[in-house]
């Protein structure tokens, strides 16, 4: 992930990751208020984790986190999907 750069480039690269991890949690903070489901707010929450790992240097932790994050966001499209599916809408 980012443990490869030094100097300008990681605190570049640490930004633009900051920056896209604060556009996924917005995203997923929409999809907690329309559904209500609790996995959501479980993946804004490890996501900002992450993100304190990445300040920290703490890379492999912020990959594991953000590894469970998009795993709990997944299963709750793999249900959606599977809604979907049943009604006959996909």
């Amino acid at each position: 992930m980012l443990s490869g750069l030094k100097d300008d480039q990681l605190f570049g690269a640490e930004k633009i990751m900051s920056s896209f991890l604060d556009a996924l949690t917005g995203e997923i903070e929409i999809a907690y208020n329309v559904t209500g489901s609790r996995s959501f707010r479980e993946a804004s929450l490890k996501i900002v984790e992450a993100q304190g790992r990445i300040s920290l240097h703490e890379y492999s932790k912020a990959n594991r986190l953000l590894s469970e994050a998009l795993s709990l966001i997944t299963t709750c499209g793999q249900k959606a999907t599977q809604l979907l599916m049943e009604k006959g809408y996909l």
